[in-house]
């Protein structure tokens, strides 16, 4: 019993002793960011292997920008891992899709699905780029990945532009109305609870013509926003001619917004496509709200010819 003791004793004596293992070295961080016009998804920029997360973002917004996009920084992912992207042709529209993984392969998998699933099967998602951190850095992490494709919500808004058609006395023969979208919130302008709201620009010859309809409430910051759609829109419009023959369009645009309800919906989507009179024409104006990527487009399917 004593010299099982004693062995043990030394052997702690020996353990204690022992030098502290030298923790390993940590690895070093790389970052990755992926850049992207969502107006114009054939726009991109891409960084990687840079030394930290801001110069990575600046990174890929500044090359996104060298092809005069609008550009946001969409994807942000550090250490050991992948990001990829896929886009339809720009003839095609402007659908897109990106992912991010710890391989380059796991990430070009989740790009195209997210591709096709914006494209909704009306063009191929052939155009890929991929960009991976260096191995041998820390482990991968996802600092950001925004959702490819905005999520419908309540707090919505819907948007829909309008051209009123005139013969040479001026007297109204039709309308011309864009398809209808769906914006987010932070893109709405200013909204009526009850009724449908309406922001109008023209210039005809010098004399400005500008306002609103409906006014429910004042909220700057959204009327501003109003505003902005209205005159865009007319600028726009500038020099269109309508499709019917012999015809002009009033010199003041309008663009009308409500809040995203079912009914109002419906009954705006209704009217895409044919005049006040129910007439069906299957003429719509090509026009989206510019730098805004809509939540939903609903009635392009009814128009059959397009002002552009």
């Amino acid at each position: 019993m004593c010299v099982f003791a004693v062995s043990v004793l030394a052997a702690s004596t020996a353990s204690a002793q022992k030098k502290p293992a030298k923790p390993a070295a940590a690895k070093a961080t790389r970052y990755g960011a992926l850049a992207v016009d969502r107006k114009q998804g054939f726009v991109y920029g891409w960084a990687y292997d840079q030394p930290s997360r801001a110069e990575a973002s600046e990174f890929a917004r500044n090359e996104c920008s060298k092809r005069n996009g609008n550009c946001t920084v969409v994807v942000e992912f550090s250490g050991e891992g992948c990001a990829s992207y896929h886009t339809i042709s720009a003839e095609d529209g402007s659908a897109y899709g990106w992912g991010t993984a710890t391989t380059q392969g796991a990430a070009e998998a989740r790009s195209l699905q997210e591709c096709n699933a914006f494209s909704d099967g009306k063009a191929s998602c052939g155009n890929h780029v991929w960009a991976c951190n260096s191995k041998d850095v820390a482990p991968f992490k996802v600092l950001r990945e925004d959702a490819v494709k905005a999520k419908p919500a309540k707090t919505d808004c819907l948007v829909q532009y309008e051209l009123n058609v005139v013969d040479g006395n001026d007297d109204w023969k039709d309308r011309y109305l864009s398809p209808l979208y769906r914006l987010a919130a932070a893109d709405c302008p200013a909204t009526a609870k009850t009724q449908f709201h309406s922001f109008y620009y023209g210039n005809d010859n010098g004399r400005i013509n500008e306002g609103e309809t409906n006014i429910e409430r004042k909220d700057p910051a959204r009327q501003a926003k109003g505003k902005a759609l209205a005159l865009a829109f007319s600028e726009w419009a500038t020099g269109k001619r309508p499709l019917d023959g012999g015809l002009h369009f009033r010199p003041t645009a309008s663009v009308t917004t409500t809040v995203a309800s079912d009914e109002n919906q419906s009954y705006l989507t209704e009217h895409v496509g044919q005049s006040d009179s129910d007439r069906v024409h299957g003429i719509c104006v090509a026009y989206a709200p510019p730098g805004i990527e809509p939540v939903a487009t609903y009635g392009a399917d009814r128009c059959q010819r397009w002002v552009r």
